[in-house]
């Protein structure tokens, strides 16, 4: 037997909060991982009916989230990869600040 539609509404609305489905004046509660986050929403673009400006606004929201977490990324793995390289020479670290 099908739910009474409030009940149904309100599990629609606590499932599409769980899964990042967000309205208006509704903001994400903060997570760890914002490329996750940032996948979710762009999913949650995709399931939802929004305003021309609101699409183009979360839309441009999410590429900058999104390229800022690739920038941090790689900047990471960079500094990882420099930071073995140098312990693996030394004369090298030596010879880099000499040279400056």
């Amino acid at each position: 037997m099908p739910l009474p539609l409030p009940t149904r509404r309100r599990q629609l609305s606590v499932l599409a909060q769980t899964q990042g489905l967000y309205s208006h004046g509704q903001r994400p509660s903060t997570h760890s991982n914002s490329l996750e986050l940032a996948r979710r929403q762009a999913g949650a673009l995709m399931k939802t009916h929004l305003c021309t400006k609101c699409s183009l606004f979360l839309s441009l929201s999410l590429s900058i989230r999104l390229s800022l977490s690739l920038s941090l990324s790689l900047s990471l793995n960079l500094s990882l990869s420099l930071s073995k390289s140098l312990s693996k020479s030394p004369n090298l670290f030596n010879s880099l600040s000499l040279n400056l």
